[in-house]
């Protein structure tokens, strides 16, 4: 059995378990998993393909469209906190935080569910940082100016960033 693991965070989770990851892309996105996924899949291999529950097709859809068979495990869901719009929105305004991190699409489609998609207006004065593109593309998707993105795609890169944008 190999193991694949998006990022150096999950592949050390494994280790802590006795695991090892036989495969870790460069850069921590699905699209570069996938693409190491296909040039190592052999036609006779079977995958388990364990993801969130509202987890992007990207990898699912190429190994399809790639003929690889798979079976894929939803594995945990993002669930937002409970929390008012109001709450949230008096925070940014009394406040004034000069930073709100994204972490993965589904964070970005539970803050703007939360606050109302078509009232994004009160994080203008705050930058927006993101993990990765995917993350990114959703931020900018959900009406937010995205203002840095983490060079290595981890929370450690999301301060990576932050300390930069900080320094100059």
């Amino acid at each position: 059995m190999k193991l694949c693991a998006i990022g150096m965070v999950t592949s050390g989770e494994l280790s802590k378990i006795g695991l090892q990851a036989d495969y870790v892309p460069e850069e921590f996105t699905g699209g570069c998993l996938l693409a190491g996924l296909l040039k190592e899949v052999k036609p006779c291999d079977r995958i388990l393909l364990v993801s969130a529950e509202m987890a992007s097709r990207e990898i699912p859809d190429g190994l399809g469209a790639a003929g690889v068979e798979f079976e894929e495990v939803k594995l945990y869901r993002t669930l937002p906190v409970s929390c008012s719009r109001e709450g949230v929105i008096n925070l940014f305004e009394q406040k004034k935080p000069d930073f709100v991190t994204f972490t993965s699409p589904s964070t970005v489609d539970g803050f703007a569910s939360m606050v109302g998609a078509d009232n994004l207006d009160f994080v203008s004065e705050t930058k927006v940082i993101c993990i990765g593109p995917v993350t990114a593309k959703a931020a900018e998707g959900a009406g937010l100016h995205v203002a840095g993105v983490a060079g290595v795609h981890t929370v450690c890169g999301v301060v990576d960033k932050i300390l930069q944008m900080l320094e100059g």
